[in-house]
């Protein structure tokens, strides 16, 4: 993975790996998550190891992310109705393994609370994560970034507004 000047490193200790796999592994079991019965499954290539591999390594961004405010006591949650933040009042936090991945938002309907909620994308693989930037999730979900063959929003990482500048924005008082 390359090394990119500005993106703020994480390191998660054995714990916090721990923490998030059995976080992930445990969303697999709750949902019953099965390769052959997951059909709102982003990739149906991935067998069942894989998603519970994909379900883990998204609970280490977000723990990750929850670090790099000082939270060094949280504990991700199930939120399969999306209903609330990932992380603190006002965080969605965006995993991809891609080092030049998109921070993807879905195209669903959302409670308007939640469209004042920031996204975070974050790219890595346990124990190393970086928080390459942010984006308002409003501003996301503009037409200029659609994918229609996706039904989702793809923001390139070049369009994010980089970490530091998040706890000075107005949206930084909701963040932890």
């Amino acid at each position: 993975m390359r090394i990119v000047p500005g993106l703020d490193r994480v390191v998660l200790d054995h714990e916090q790996e721990q923490l998030a796999h059995d976080v992930g592994f445990k969303w697999m079991q709750v949902k019953n998550s099965h390769p052959t019965t997951q059909r709102g499954q982003y990739n149906r290539a991935l067998n069942y190891h894989e998603m519970v591999t994909e379900k883990a390594e998204a609970m280490g961004a977000q723990i990750a992310v929850a670090i790099h405010f000082n939270d060094y006591s949280y504990v991700p949650r199930f939120d399969d109705f999306h209903d609330g933040a990932d992380v603190g009042g006002n965080i969605e936090v965006k995993h991809t393994h891609h080092v030049n991945g998109h921070l993807i938002i879905q195209d669903r309907p959302r409670p308007a609370e939640r469209m004042r909620d920031i996204a975070i994308l974050v790219i890595g693989k346990s124990p190393v994560y970086y928080l390459v930037g942010w984006m308002p999730v409003a501003m996301a979900m503009q037409p200029r970034y659609r994918v229609a063959w996706d039904n989702n929003y793809w923001v390139p990482q070049a369009n994010l507004f980089e970490m530091k500048y998040l706890k000075r924005s107005e949206y930084g008082d909701n963040a932890l």
